[in-house]
């Protein structure tokens, strides 16, 4: 097989030593001037490059599916996608096809800073250099900055020095010309009515918020108890049920099945919400760039697993990481040979393993743990690996944690992924819900959801034919909804069992 691009990050500027510049949060990259105008720039360039070149926007964006066809001389090995969605590789598949990504969003960056006639040129030039993907940390703020989901246009630093205002490519891509295998024009999300080829920014940001003015606790939730209760690469990477087949979960969220959610919610019945064309859509990149990071956190957390044998020598089409050699997971543990970090190790570059996990650790806790939440953790993952936690975060009482000193409840959702041939929503109300749709997410009853991530054409797809009969897994935590929203004194098994055997309710929503 030939081909003419190999997968190897950006590229390195002055002496490899250097520590690799990190991926931002979106928060942050948009407070960096340079940067943000560098970087939406970049989008725009990628965005008008014709379809036919496999490093615009359509042919990178078409890996993760549609329009299925060969990408760079790399043949899938059956069927016509590169899938590995449901699988042991979802996360390292993504870890190169990110990389890609950047490595053509920089390049861009780089060649529209030369442009600029300003007497701070070398600044732009070296904004650009240090410019990396950044990334939407959904678990710590559920609803993107305007700059992503409303502003129809931005107003930046132009090459001559002026500022002015620009499409906002943030917002949308679209095709150019439109595919046949795209009923829409461009992406939107949530469109109301499901027809509808506008994105509807209410419909949007109210499942963002989820139970409107109570705050959303599932993705910080859910993330928390990923990073520290999955000890196993099978249990953390991916959302197949392991029911029945010695790999019961801890009523814990896989990684993939918390970013099936993320695809779901936002999406509607919009493109990201659909795996063949969910990665045309700009959030896809930075709701992935965040996945990468997690997935980053949690190999800090647990530096004893990683992809087992044999998936772990498994060639992750289509990415070639030089003349001959596809990536593999076994090459894709760090990313700083692909020369980018993220800001949780800034300082830790080089540094041992176990003083890694325990900077990772007060990170993790700082970012998305309470103190019931960081005490269990402590109880799974051994007190001595929260030896660093900052002072006062644990109170005295859960300094010596103890599983048996908090009692978890949790709605195990398990479902055929394929049930209903397109992605669908399971959603868990404690009181009865209300009888409009529009009005679930919205409900003083909603407790939370799991969503399954489908392609709807699994024919043309190996994995998801393999995958016609599966069953996909995921778990509410009740527990917080519980301690918040009810009038419950106790949540001793007594108490509770029957208020939820009365109370408990679920629907569907495709």
């Amino acid at each position: 097989m030939s081909h003419t691009v190999s997968v190897t990050g950006v590229p390195r500027d002055g002496s490899s030593l250097l520590p690799p510049p990190p991926r931002l949060d979106i928060r942050d990259l948009i407070k960096n001037t340079k940067q943000f105008a560098l970087y939406v720039q970049a989008l725009t360039a990628m965005m008008q490059t014709s379809q036919d070149d496999i490093l615009s926007w359509f042919a990178i964006s078409g890996i993760h599916g549609l329009p299925a066809t060969a990408w760079n001389g790399a043949k899938p090995p059956s069927g016509r996608w590169y899938c590995h969605h449901g699988v042991l590789t979802f996360p390292t598949w993504h870890r190169p096809y990110t990389a890609l990504y950047e490595q053509v969003l920089q390049g861009h960056a780089v060649r529209i800073a030369d442009t600029y006639t300003t007497p701070d040129k070398q600044e732009w030039l070296q904004a650009a250099i240090d410019l990396r993907a950044p990334y939407w940390d959904w678990a710590s703020e559920a609803v993107p900055p305007p700059e992503v989901i409303e502003l129809q246009q931005l107003n930046i630093i132009l090459p001559d020095g002026t500022e002015g205002p620009i499409d906002n490519p943030l917002l949308t891509y679209r095709f150019n010309p439109r595919p046949s295998f795209s009923s829409r024009a461009k992406t939107v999300r949530c469109p109301v009515p499901s027809s509808s080829t506008e994105t509807n920014l209410r419909a949007l940001i109210d499942s963002l918020q989820g139970r409107g003015p109570r705050p959303p606790l599932d993705w910080r939730t859910s993330t928390y108890d990923m990073l520290t209760r999955t000890t196993t690469w099978a249990t953390m990477s991916n959302g197949i049920s392991k029911h029945g087949q010695g790999g019961e979960r801890d009523a814990v969220n896989s990684l993939e099945t918390i970013h099936g959610d993320v695809h779901v919610i936002v999406g509607g019945n919009g493109q990201m919400s659909q795996v063949p064309v969910a990665a045309f859509d700009p959030i896809f990149w930075l709701h992935h760039v965040n996945v990468d990071r997690v997935l980053a956190l949690w190999e800090a957390l647990h530096p004893g697993e990683w992809v087992p044998a044999p998936q772990l020598t498994q060639d992750l089409l289509p990415f070639w990481a030089d003349s001959t050699s596809f990536w593999r997971s076994e090459a894709t543990r760090s990313t700083e040979p692909l020369n980018y970090i993220y800001p949780e190790f800034i300082g830790l570059v080089g540094s041992s393993p176990e003083d890694r996990k325990n900077a990772i650790t007060v990170r993790v806790n700082q970012l998305y743990g309470d103190e019931d939440d960081i005490a269990a953790a402590a109880a799974l993952m051994g007190a001595s690996s929260f030896a660093a936690i900052p002072q006062g975060v644990l109170s005295q009482k859960s300094a010596q944690p103890s599983l048996e000193d908090r009692l978890d409840w949790t709605a195990r959702v398990r479902s055929k992924l394929h049930q209903f041939g397109k992605s669908y929503t399971v959603l868990i109300f404690v009181g009865q819900p209300p009888a409009e749709e529009h009005d679930w997410r919205t409900s003083p009853h909603f407790a939370g959801s799991f969503a399954a991530f489908v392609n709807a054409s699994p024919e043309e797809c190996e994995n998801c034919q393999d995958q016609a009969d599966a069953v996909v897994e995921g778990f509410v935590s009740l527990r917080k909804f519980l301690q918040r929203y009810t009038q419950l004194e106790t949540l001793e098994p007594e108490v509770v069992i029957p208020f939820l055997k009365d109370q408990i309710h679920w629907r569907i929503q495709l």
